[in-house]
């Protein structure tokens, strides 16, 4: 994985690259690809656009009752706001261990 790899402006642009090609019939994968759009920015040092990123997503994703993916936006905007706001980070992880509690799922540990 590009973002994994030191090379987020890579992942970017597959990212992008990939959404064109998908067009509509990707788009239940919007707030994954999202998540993933979000850890990019972050990395090339667009903080503040991935959070938006991560929120938008997790609308969507809360929208379309997509319980895992919820999850995963929460902790993806826990990590984000992590040293700029601890206490919104506190309630997104509290929020997301719900989440991960009921769907019985361990998250991977952050990168």
């Amino acid at each position: 994985m590009k973002v994994r790899d030191g090379e987020p402006e890579a992942a970017l642009e597959i990212l992008d690259e990939a959404v064109r090609q998908a067009e509509e019939e990707a788009s239940i994968f919007a707030p994954t690809a999202d998540r993933v759009r979000a850890f990019a920015l972050a990395e090339t040092g667009r903080r503040p656009e991935a959070i938006e990123v991560a929120g938008a997503a997790l609308d969507v994703a809360r929208a379309r009752s997509l319980d895992y993916e919820v999850a995963m936006l929460l902790l993806c905007k826990a990590d984000l706001l992590e040293t700029e706001n601890s206490d919104e980070a506190l309630d997104l992880r509290g929020e997301a261990v719900v989440f991960i509690d009921r769907l019985d799922i361990r998250p991977l540990e952050r990168i």
